[in-house]
């Protein structure tokens, strides 16, 4: 009856397929968190650096054109006001410098930003000077200064800016490259994996199911041989004890067989061998026969020793056995006569 027990086998199947379930999902889960790290990075490493690239020269123009309004603009308060702008806009390209050193980690960027920061400073020293002239009103001399010793610094700068704009790119595009990479690689190992997770939970299910419909169709076998009247299926039946008691066909047998409960389960050497009832009669038959050859045989043998004393009573008295055991003999249940009380009980 262990067999049949196809609530456990139902769990087990049922634990292996959440099992499954729960490598494919950790699988497919630890591939998204790669992919969205890969994303991460490459905003934080290439987009935003690229970002701060451009707004370090768009504040540097921007730097430019104010100081040449400072020179332009007679009114004090006018000109306070663009040097209030131009001290911001020198104040934010400082930190998106700053922004951009911590987050590249390339070697050769790193020095070609620190070459540019040498010419930076060189370009607002010359900057601070021109502006000094134009707050004290000469704006001839501070024009002067600027255009001078600007024009050689500013170009240098354009290129350095250029070369780091350029080298920041390249570094997205390989990034990019990466984790496009990468991402192909985890979609076929997710379809690897969840096409090994369907062929492992395939055999693992049609394993518990021929372990749960292997015995049942045993069972609906035994069932319709039953329906049918034989009832010699219980001898297929390894049931003993509870599981005997609690079997109807088992229980529908004992009934119309009483003796064939005791005499169906017999051990020999230890190890256990079924007898139908069936089996029984015939041997005992055998045996009630074979005892009859016997004694016939021991009285024929009887009769010559009486014949060669002459002895008449003796030969009446081998008569009479002999007439006695063919009237044992005769009582002896034939096999029609035990056919028939089989039928009789049946």
């Amino acid at each position: 009856m262990r067999n049949l027990k196809v609530r456990a086998k139902l769990g087990i199947l049922i634990v292996i397929a959440l099992a499954f379930i729960l490598v494919v999902g950790i699988g497919g889960n630890q591939m998204t968190q790669t992919m969205a790290g890969n994303v991460e990075d490459s905003y934080k490493e290439s987009l935003l650096p690229l970002s701060w690239l451009r707004q370090i020269q768009t504040n540097e123009r921007s730097i430019d054109a104010y100081t040449l309004e400072l020179m332009l603009i007679s009114d004090a308060a006018g000109r306070q006001a663009k040097l209030s702008k131009i001290q911001q806009l020198l104040s934010g390209t400082d930190a998106l410098i700053d922004q951009y050193a911590s987050a590249v980690k390339d070697s050769a960027m790193l020095s070609e930003l620190a070459e540019y920061k040498q010419l930076l400073t060189s370009y607002r020293d010359v900057q601070a000077k021109a502006g000094g002239q134009a707050l004290q009103g000469d704006g001839e001399g501070a024009y002067a200064i600027y255009a001078d010793d600007t024009d050689d610094l500013r170009e240098q700068m354009t290129e350095a800016l250029a070369a780091l704009a350029e080298q920041t790119q390249q570094a997205a595009d390989d990034m990019y490259a990466q984790s496009k990479n990468d991402a192909r690689m985890n979609g076929y190992v997710t379809v690897a994996m969840i096409a090994a997770a369907l062929v492992l939970l395939s055999v693992v299910s049609w394993l518990v199911s021929r372990a749960i419909t292997k015995p049942l169709g045993a069972l609906r076998e035994w069932m319709k041989r039953a329906a049918a009247g034989d009832m010699t299926v219980s001898g297929g039946l390894s049931l003993r004890g509870r599981d005997r008691r609690s079997d109807p066909l088992v229980q529908r047998h004992d009934r119309r067989h009483p003796g064939a409960r005791g005499q169906g389960e017999r051990r020999r050497g230890g190890a256990r061998r079924r007898v139908g009832t069936h089996a029984g009669i015939r041997r005992e038959l055998f045996g009630r026969r074979r005892a009859d050859r016997d004694r016939r045989g021991a009285a024929q043998r009887g009769l010559p020793g009486a014949k060669r004393r002459g002895n008449g009573p003796h030969r009446s008295d081998g008569q009479d056995g002999l007439a006695a055991d063919g009237g044992r003999i005769g009582q002896l249940p034939g096999p029609g006569d035990v056919r028939r009380g089989r039928n009789r009980r049946r």
